[in-house]
């Protein structure tokens, strides 16, 4: 295989080794290089937000912003396209080859490491909130040890569903139609509409230029634009002079990092739901306003 093939299976294994950073009911943002077509691709494999995630909902319920746990801190899926799309654009080899390493240890259970163990102690009571999340991660009501495994039947009919069947049935299937019933008898903020309409964005990169070096990255609603533009900020600057690892280094590099964060929350969002700011951002003479 390639690249890409590589990818997707260690990613693929990373939802049981690693699953308190990645998760097959997560989203998926790239940035690659297409030797074939000789072009750099970025892809934008996040969905959107419920139905129901609304600001006067959280109004009511007397809170002042989105909960960061719990259904209404989600939003679909897109790991699943992401993975069927990357693989159909990009790969050689079919998908359900490269889950089936993935497959074959989750079938068997995979070994709980000590950085997983503490990452489960750490979220316990989020985790013990949701009865099926804790059957797996708290078996009897306590973190999972360091050298016991992690056994996820669920997940690993999940995984074979989207090696045998692809993407689809994330969407306008079984598994679709399973989260959306979930989410209305949590209260939560899905309705089927919001899965079918699900389709994974592949585009040019986003860019800027860096003392000569091009650097890309993905474009809103990812995050990957407060890098451009912190490096924009930084270019006026001889970093150099201040000394690697220098107080007044390190002071110059957070403010920088700071305007360039309240910039993205301030005017970005969604390019399909919100005004195009993005060239005004990247502008060199903006950084140099902003400086």
């Amino acid at each position: 295989g390639n690249a890409f093939d590589a990818a997707l299976a260690v990613a693929a294994m990373e939802w049981f080794t690693m699953p308190e950073n990645c998760g097959l009911g997560g989203d998926t943002f790239a940035v690659l290089f297409d030797a074939k077509r000789d072009r750099l691709v970025a892809i934008n494999g996040s969905g959107v937000a419920g139905t129901h995630a609304r600001r006067e909902t959280y109004l009511r319920q007397g809170l002042d912003k989105m909960p960061l746990a719990g259904w209404h801190a989600a939003s679909v899926p897109g790991t699943a396209d992401a993975f069927a799309t990357l693989n159909r654009e990009f790969g050689t080899r079919p998908l359900a080859e490269l889950l089936a390493p993935a497959l074959a240890a989750a079938e068997r259970g995979v070994v709980v490491s000590p950085s997983m163990s503490a990452a489960i102690a750490s979220m316990a009571d989020k985790l013990r909130a949701d009865p099926h999340a804790a059957a797996v991660f708290l078996p009897g009501g306590a973190a999972l040890q360091p050298g016991t495994r992690l056994v996820s039947p669920n997940l690993v009919r999940t995984i074979r569903t989207l090696a045998v069947e692809g993407a689809e049935p994330f969407y306008t299937g079984a598994i679709a139609t399973e989260i959306v019933r979930a989410s209305k008898e949590a209260d939560g903020p899905f309705e089927s509409v919001d899965f079918a309409g699900h389709c994974t964005e592949v585009y040019e990169p986003l860019s800027t230029t860096y003392r000569g070096v091009e650097v890309v990255t993905t474009a809103p609603p990812s995050q990957g634009l407060i890098i451009l533009e912190w490096l924009n900020l930084l270019a006026g600057d001889d970093l150099a002079a201040l000394g690697f690892g220098s107080a007044d280094a390190l002071h110059l590099l957070v403010e920088a990092k700071k305007l360039a964060f309240a910039d993205r929350v301030r005017h970005c969002g969604d390019s399909k739901f919100a005004p195009d700011t993005i060239g005004a951002l990247l502008n060199k003479s903006y950084a140099a306003a902003r400086r």
